[in-house]
């Protein structure tokens, strides 16, 4: 037993330097690459310096590693030192109430706005709490509290940047520049508050400029959810952009911007896209690539390849004017609703290596009694509903 004893404590000895070692560098490292993290966006700041120092003690508590946590981090540093700089005028503010009072009106409105600082600092923390417990459930008032979140945040930094500018020239010099190195920071802090928090609203909401004298009338996912196809319609008629995120590097300290991967033009003369509907083909011999249809205010509708741009098909409704068309979520099928009461649909054919072979007309809905405004397929594709003028809605089994 004693031996075994020996043993154990030799183990001990040994091999507990050896974990504690090894969690302690663990932890190092984790550090490390928060902190070149930091620095990295740091950089992006106007105060970069100023944002390592204030960001500096939540490395050590916690990783930060996506753009939320540091506009949180960043927001917390602003008000911290808000709320010491109020502390520090309103302990100033009581003593010129006694000895100099002609000065008390200047430091309290200095006091006010700072006040009003701290104010809005805390509500624009709450406001990005809000947005964290939103962002996974509901889009609807998602961006509606970002603005919220940079309305408060640019707020407090007016109140910051405005808080000494009735001070007088030479009098109170020593006074005025204590206050205005205590603001100047609180200043300063916060303006790298918003630039993070602008570069989390980025990150969030995917922002295009379309070429000019274009405006969008329809937009589809296309490849993947992280690019989408818009239709653009300007004077001189239709054009398809579709747009994809570059490749994020790792600790990069600008986010990448979107960029035209393909971009397709006079797609149907100078009429304008009325829909665009697209899917991931699955059905039969596909190969998975994403399908999009295009259907003009005219008679014709296109058939795109999400990922490449290429003209897969075309038909014509020849039925005075589209409301809209839809692609089947597996691919196969595409419906039109036109000017007339009944409902064409075509069948996308696939040869053996996935490609699109052609689009041949399959079957026509006929039961309703004036034009057919809207239609939809089922998540499985065996279904259409039909909503028509006549004041009906009609659903349809078109799987055999």
């Amino acid at each position: 037993m004693e031996a075994n004893n020996k043993l154990i404590l030799v183990l001990l000895i040994y091999v507990l330097p050896h974990i504690i070692f090894s969690s302690a560098t663990s932890a190092s490292a984790k550090e490390y690459d928060t902190k070149a993290y930091v620095d990295s966006w740091c950089r992006t700041t106007l105060y970069p310096n100023l944002c390592v120092r204030s960001l500096s003690r939540y490395v050590r508590s916690r990783a930060m590693q996506n753009p939320r946590d540091l506009a949180r981090f960043a927001l917390k540093a602003s008000l911290y030192r808000a709320k010491y700089t109020k502390a520090f005028l309103l302990k100033e503010v009581t003593k010129l109430e006694r000895v100099r009072p002609q000065y008390y009106a200047l430091v309290h409105d200095c006091l006010t706005q700072m006040r009003d600082s701290v104010n809005q600092l805390s509500l624009a923390i709450a406001e990005l709490d809000r947005v964290n417990r939103r962002g996974g459930k509901s889009q609807v008032n998602l961006e509606w509290h970002i603005n919220n979140l940079q309305t408060w945040t640019s707020t407090a930094l007016t109140d910051a940047e405005t808080c000494v500018s009735q001070f007088p020239g030479r009098r109170m010099s020593k006074l005025k520049a204590t206050i205005k190195g205590k603001v100047k920071n609180v200043e300063e802090t916060t303006s790298n508050a918003l630039a993070f928090i602008e570069h989390y609203a980025a990150a969030r909401f995917l922002r295009i400029n379309l070429p000019a004298g274009g405006h969008p009338s329809a937009v589809s996912f296309a490849d993947d959810a992280s690019s989408i196809v818009v239709a653009c319609h300007t004077m001189s008629g239709s054009s398809l952009y579709m747009y994809g995120e570059e490749t994020q590097k790792e600790h990069q300290s600008k986010l990448p911007l979107p960029s035209i991967k393909w971009e397709r033009h006079h797609i149907h003369d100078k009429r304008s896209v009325l829909t665009l509907s697209g899917a991931t083909a699955t059905y039969g011999t596909a190969d998975g690539s994403s399908v999009i249809a295009s259907c003009s205010e005219g008679t014709d509708i296109i058939l795109w390849h999400g990922k490449t741009g290429r003209n897969l098909g075309h038909v014509d409704t020849n039925q005075l004017k589209n409301h809209m068309a839809a692609v089947s979520p597996n691919g196969r099928f595409l419906a039109a609703a036109a000017f007339t009461a009944d409902v064409k649909v075509w069948e996308i054919v696939y040869l053996k290596d996935g490609s699109v072979k052609e689009v041949s007309r399959v079957m026509q809905l006929k039961g309703h009694k004036s034009a057919v405004t809207w239609l939809c397929f089922s998540p499985n594709s065996d279904k259409i509903i039909t909503a028509s003028k006549d004041g009906s809605i009609r659903l349809w089994n078109i799987n055999g």
